[in-house]
């Protein structure tokens, strides 16, 4: 083989060896291109996870907007630490007037003022026109919305004082109903009344956004609670007592079988019993604002609604 003969051959494995490296680099950095792709975040990914953190913000945010873990149930805008009300006996003529100061929290939760500005303004009105006796929060409520009292001349019974009304600050409004199973509904009447210990019915009252007050006995002593939370893992209920004074306090207690553990208020009685559940809806006309879970699940949904627009949006570019 001659000179010339070897040149050519060296020159043709040498560009065939150029085009070989070449065409590895091309590969080679198409490659690292794709890797990156997959392992690099893009905006897109940068925007899903922060929308991902707000949407689990506003998921724990929900715990103060109505109920607070799995099986605890608020009131709206109540839990441990706020959102109550607790008016209180004075040991003035009111020591058995438990039903009127509970009555008194349900009317100034649920908006029915009827020109008084707080729960204990409310009560002191009771004071003022009832007999310091035994009653009930659905009659003292009738009373408010109609004037009319239902127990006036019966025997063992709170009474008016005074023959003039003093009330009916919401003539025409008010409506009666019993609650007797879950599947009955709890918007058709102003007031309700269960006369049995269920924990599922009050949860029902919960969920309704009712003001609810509670009958509990010990023997033949009668006493209302209001209740503001129930925790149905732990058979917790959250409650105010006119007759715990010092200030707008608020208790827990267990339930075991309707029985209210712990309870010892008053000496000498104990094993109380839960017997009726009450309601009050609230009052359509007070613009009061209500934090609800489902505004806030709104929102979020919201939100991912509208980056999966942008991230469509993009794809069509």
């Amino acid at each position: 083989m001659n000179f010339l003969q070897r040149r050519s051959n060296w020159e043709f494995f040498n560009g065939l060896l150029n085009r070989t490296v070449v065409s590895l680099n091309l590969t080679l950095n198409s490659t690292i291109i794709r890797l990156k792709q997959h392992l690099l975040p893009t905006s897109e990914d940068i925007m899903r996870k922060r929308l991902l953190t707000l949407f689990c913000a506003l998921l724990l945010l929900l715990g103060s907007a109505g109920f607070s873990g799995a099986t605890q149930y608020w009131l709206p805008g109540v839990n441990q630490n706020s959102g109550w009300v607790d008016a209180d006996k004075t040991s003035s003529g009111d020591s058995l007037m438990c039903w009127a100061a509970s009555a008194s929290n349900l009317l100034a939760w649920t908006g029915w003022w009827g020109g008084m500005t707080t729960a204990d303004q409310i009560f002191d009105h009771y004071i003022d026109y009832f007999s310091n006796a035994p009653g009930n929060p659905r009659y003292a409520v009738e009373w408010w919305f109609t004037g009319v009292y239902t127990p006036q001349g019966f025997s063992g019974w709170s009474q008016l004082d005074s023959s003039n009304i003093h009330a009916g600050f919401y003539q025409g409004q008010y409506s009666f109903g019993t609650y007797a199973s879950s599947n009955d509904s709890l918007s058709n009447n102003t007031f309700y009344a269960a006369y049995q210990w269920s924990s599922d019915w009050l949860i029902d009252f919960i969920r309704a956004n009712l003001g609810i007050s509670i009958r509990i006995e010990s023997g033949n002593v009668g006493h209302f609670l209001t209740v503001w939370g129930w925790d149905a893992d732990m058979n917790k209920i959250w409650v105010t007592d006119s007759d715990v004074r010092g200030g707008d306090l608020i208790q827990s207690y267990s339930v075991t079988n309707g029985q209210l553990q712990g309870y010892n208020v008053f000496s000498g009685y104990s094993d109380w019993s839960i017997t009726n559940i009450y309601g009050l809806n609230r009052n359509p006309d007070w613009s009061q604002p209500i934090p609800e879970p489902s505004t806030m699940l709104l929102l979020a949904f919201g939100l991912i609604a509208v980056a999966w627009r942008v991230r469509a949006g993009r794809r069509n570019y």
